[in-house]
């Protein structure tokens, strides 16, 4: 659902939005055997205040995009979550010099005696 309130764009679900949920498939393990099953992730309501010439745009790919406005919004934060995600950890390689050369050498070492 998107409303607009001035330069104000709502995205939501119907129904209040407190219940809602997205269906994702995920493979999960029951015993030995892998079965498919659903994570239901619960949805919130996000109200977001945008520049006017913006709102048709935000709509357009809204109308475009699998999930609409919600999913597209939900996209670039995830897609902002992975760079910042990638920034942190080649900010530790770089804080821990050798460290990726020490596990291959450490993996290596034990695959030696293991083979023995």
């Amino acid at each position: 659902m998107v409303s607009e309130d001035g330069d104000a764009v709502r995205v939501g679900e119907v129904d209040g939005g407190d219940a809602h949920a997205r269906e994702e498939p995920r493979v999960g393990v029951s015993g030995s055997v892998r079965l498919p099953y659903v994570v239901r992730m619960p949805r919130q309501r996000l109200t977001v205040s945008v520049d006017s010439r913006f709102t048709e745009m935000i709509k357009d790919v809204g109308a475009h995009t699998p999930g609409g406005v919600s999913g597209y919004v939900e996209r670039l934060i995830r897609q902002d979550w992975l760079r910042r995600e990638l920034a942190r950890l080649q900010h530790w390689d770089l804080a821990h010099p050798g460290y990726i050369a020490d596990s291959i050498e450490e993996s290596e070492a034990a695959a030696e005696v293991d083979a023995a």
